[in-house]
């Protein structure tokens, strides 16, 4: 379980968490909803540890396996998609996620030749090559076509059926489609 005890987290003088709690538990999907500026992608950055808590407690980390999709494709210039997806991929399944995710045309070629839906279903492979305990997605669709939204969802949520999920977006659907449960974090600051 992933737990939150009053967390307080600052930029400087500017609060972004206050007095925050929550409980997640193993195999929740979460997604975290508020208006830009609440700290949605704060409270991913904490659970990863590239920030620290200021205040407060987060537990239920400590060894856990993470796999993330930030929100820049953050994919390797000099890579090919498919060696972007092997760079940490621990599973045999990389064919079958690359060829339903429609990138089998494109394995060969490098990032800068890529459309942006492209680019993001690169990084969403690597992310689902990877067997984590917890995989955190950070707006996850954006850049992606309605069509290929639905195909890359349900593959998100076969990849990602025990596990725990993390989610960060603006669109109520794209929690809606991948299971979550939407926590208004506005709400509770």
């Amino acid at each position: 379980m992933i737990r939150f005890d009053k967390v307080n987290f600052s930029y400087g003088k500017k609060e972004i968490l206050k007095d925050f709690s929550l409980n997640i538990n193993d195999g929740d999907k979460v997604c975290f909803f508020a208006p830009s500026g609440f700290g949605k992608t704060t409270l991913l950055r904490l659970i990863m540890g590239l920030e620290k808590v200021r205040s407060g407690e987060l537990s239920g980390i400590d060894d856990k396996k993470i796999s993330v999709v930030f929100q820049e494709d953050r994919l390797l210039p000099n890579k090919t998609v498919l060696q972007n997806i092997e760079l940490f991929a621990d599973t045999e399944d990389i064919p079958s996620v690359i060829e339903r995710l429609g990138l089998s045309d494109a394995q060969d070629m490098y990032p800068h030749a890529l459309s942006g839906g492209m680019a993001r279903r690169t990084a969403i492979a690597r992310a689902l090559c990877r067997q984590a305990d917890i995989y955190i997605f950070d707006e996850p669709f954006n850049g992606i076509d309605q069509k290929n939204v639905e195909k890359t969802a349900e593959i998100i949520r076969e990849v990602t059926r025990d596990k725990t999920v993390l989610l960060v977006t603006h669109d109520r659907d794209q929690a809606e489609i991948l299971g979550a449960t939407i926590v208004d974090i506005s709400e509770s600051m």
